[in-house]
């Protein structure tokens, strides 16, 4: 009789264990389930938001496509590309000897600048381009006036001139002119231009060219008797 019992008892508690062994598995078996759907969803979530992401990125680069192709960009260019020196002379009026240097500030966009302040230097200057200072120091216009310049496409005639007198001094002696064909020294023109576009973007043009008169070229070089736009980097760039 005993002995029927324990096999009773025996046969629930193996029942029991299996219960409790095949719910174990299904919990283990809807966890796996949960977990590939949760890595799932994540995966979707990120490919969504790097779709996203590329297509605001997108849209940015087209935006500012736009802006640039209809926004005014101001350069710089001399009157005159070759400049004419005269070597001062006692027995005529330094008046008429004076040399300065005339810009042309153009618009070359597509919609009108707003011009704020401009700078300009004409200088003689010793020794050679890598000589220059690293970064240009400039000497703004004082009390300047907004100037609306409109687009050169629609107005050819409508830049803004500037002048500036040569530095250190307005006179070339021979001495001077002797240093230029020696390669000694060089004319240098550099300045900036600030400007609003029609986006109301704060912009800026430097630039700078020099005139190497030098005679005695080295094998490959070219006599540069004209302007030509150089110097450092900081010296030319537009934003």
């Amino acid at each position: 009789m005993k002995t029927a019992v324990y096999a009773h008892n025996a046969a629930i508690w193996l029942a029991s264990l299996a219960v409790v062994e095949w719910s174990n598995w299904a919990l283990v078996l809807v966890a796996i389930v949960t977990a590939g759907v949760i890595g799932w969803q994540s995966w979707e979530t990120r490919k969504a938001a790097e779709a996203a992401k590329e297509a605001a990125d997108a849209a940015r680069e087209n935006s500012k496509a736009l802006m640039d192709s209809t926004r005014a960009w101001v350069t710089v260019e001399p009157d005159e590309w070759h400049p004419s020196l005269r070597i001062f002379d006692g027995r005529v009026s330094p008046i008429r000897q004076k040399h300065e240097i005339r810009v042309h500030i153009k618009n070359r966009g597509q919609t009108v600048a707003r011009l704020g302040n401009a700078a300009l230097k004409y200088r003689l200057f010793s020794g050679s381009l890598g000589e220059l200072p690293t970064n240009p120091e400039y000497d703004w216009m004082e009390n300047s006036v907004e100037v609306i310049l409109p687009p050169e496409n629609i107005a050819p005639n409508g830049f803004f001139t500037q002048r500036a007198c040569l530095e250190p001094s307005e006179l070339i002696q021979q001495q001077d002119y002797d240093h230029l064909l020696a390669g000694k020294a060089f004319l240098f023109v550099y300045g900036c231009v600030l400007y609003k576009n029609i986006h109301e973007r704060d912009c800026e043009t430097r630039f700078a060219f020099y005139a190497d008169m030098r005679n005695d070229l080295l094998p490959g070089e070219r006599r540069s008797d004209k302007w030509v736009y150089g110097g450092p980097r900081a010296y030319n760039r537009c934003t």
